[in-house]
């Protein structure tokens, strides 16, 4: 009796063993690394550009106010919390925007405090929602003070014998008290960037 030949058997599916994958989550493990350090870097430098651009704005119109009137504006007696503006988030914490500050709260026709006054006074108001609150204090001619004390060296050893103003662009990003502060002042051609726990 003749056999036929039998068909040759398909080779059985090969996995991966158990060191290939190791070796794949380990890749994967690195790139994910190098990508959220790069997304972290990456958005730290756009948000202090937002943060420089929002204080030479300031700077400027500052120079304006003070060419026309002969003084500087303040919206702050101090540094505290109460003294920044904006205070509120456009939709509540909690919410996609919780990050952002609601610049729609600057009512100039009928201004609320010291703070919307002085920024009206200055025509400073972002065409929407930034990241970071501001505040500046200046020179004027009714009641100059001797010293200042806001707790950053940058500030208070400016010289108060000729005029000056400052500006502080403050941020959360994730309320943690802990903010990324950049400050400009009248004396001085730099930003300055701190980071402060408060």
């Amino acid at each position: 009796m003749i056999q036929e030949p039998k068909a040759p058997r398909a080779p059985a599916p090969r996995g991966f063993t158990l060191i290939e994958l190791m070796v794949v989550v380990t890749i994967l493990a690195i790139l994910s690394i190098v990508a959220v350090t790069s997304y972290r870097y990456y958005a730290r430098r756009a948000y202090a550009q937002e943060a420089k651009q929002l204080l030479l704005e300031l700077k400027t119109k500052q120079e304006t106010y003070f060419s026309e009137y002969g003084q500087y504006v303040t919206t702050a007696t101090g540094v505290g919390d109460s003294d920044y503006f904006p205070a509120s988030h456009p939709a509540g914490s909690g919410t996609s925007n919780s990050e952002q500050w609601d610049w729609s709260t600057l009512n100039c026709a009928a201004p609320a405090d010291t703070k919307q006054t002085g920024l009206c006074h200055l025509a400073f108001k972002p065409s929407g929602n930034t990241y970071f609150q501001v505040l500046t204090q200046g020179w004027g001619p009714a009641n100059p003070p001797s010293s200042l004390s806001t707790g950053y060296d940058f500030i208070d050893n400016m010289s108060l014998t000729q005029r000056w103003y400052y500006g502080i662009a403050r941020r959360d990003a994730d309320n943690d008290n802990i903010y990324a502060i950049f400050i400009m002042t009248s004396q001085s051609n730099e930003i300055v960037a701190i980071e402060e726990l408060e």
